[in-house]
């Protein structure tokens, strides 16, 4: 339990001293003969590649359902980029807090943390692009868009967050005895992930209704560029087209007055 009580040294503060000690005694064995990780060390290794996997598959599984969803490229990539930052809130939680990052539990939280946040992005997205549909001009589509979404975006964040402070304070209900405990063997385990879940979901909240808005409206502008530069094309296409018609058909009249 040393990754979530504050008075034991974490897993890797321990890990790191062991390494130092280990460095050392490599140096003073003799040749053909080394030192390597045990069992635990394996299976910590497999489970933090196994969490890697799972969460590059996570990005891409999203990403393709919200492919689907919207046929575009770039809003899923907005919504994704978004709920990807949320991971580093998780990060600054623990940093500022002075909790230990539990590399099992928090990693299952940050994957859980993209499928919860990415909810928020595509809210704003899709109503953004309703607007649009409807006639709206994407300057006062988006301020709308977030004005008025703004509310069951909070609420949806602030009911998880809510939800899961017992499990993050360590609290659960013995059925046994009928009674609370706190702190007990399953409830430590539980509360790093807890910890990422809610760290990584108020930062998401405050990051969506500043990020998205920015990035749609980052994407529209580019839009407008590329077709006023494709009208300003066919304007001059048109021109030099006429000037043409212009040149031929004086052609054709000094043609004609020629005896």
């Amino acid at each position: 339990f040393g990754n979530f009580k504050k008075d034991l040294s974490n897993s890797a503060t321990i890990k790191s001293e062991i390494d130092d000690r280990v460095n050392d005694l490599k140096a003073s064995l003799p040749q053909g003969y080394d030192i390597v990780l045990g069992a635990d060390g394996e299976m910590q290794s497999e489970a933090t590649g196994f969490l890697g996997q799972a969460f590059i598959i996570a990005l891409f599984l999203i990403f393709i359902l919200l492919i689907g969803q919207f046929n575009s490229i770039a809003d899923p990539f907005i919504s994704l980029f978004a709920s990807f930052l949320a991971v580093g809130g998780v990060f600054w939680g623990f940093f500022l807090f002075g909790m230990s990052f539990g590399i099992i539990m928090s990693g299952i939280g940050c994957i859980s943390l993209i499928g919860v946040a990415v909810n928020n992005c595509i809210v704003l997205v899709d109503y953004t692009n309703i607007l649009i549909k409807s006639g709206m001009d994407w300057r006062l589509a988006i301020p709308e868009a977030g004005k008025t979404r703004l509310k069951p975006v909070i609420l949806t964040a602030l009911t998880t967050v809510l939800a899961l402070i017992p499990m993050g304070l360590g609290v659960s209900f013995d059925f046994h005895t009928m009674g609370m405990q706190f702190d007990s063997e399953t409830a430590v385990m539980w509360k790093s992930f807890a910890w990422a879940m809610m760290f990584g979901l108020t930062f998401s909240t405050f990051l969506t209704l500043i990020i998205v808005p920015t990035m749609l409206s980052v994407k529209h502008s580019i839009i407008d560029w590329f077709a006023n530069r494709r009208k300003f094309n066919n304007q001059k296409n048109l021109e030099i087209t006429d000037m043409d018609n212009s040149i031929f058909s004086n052609k054709e009249e000094i043609y004609q007055t020629i005896p």
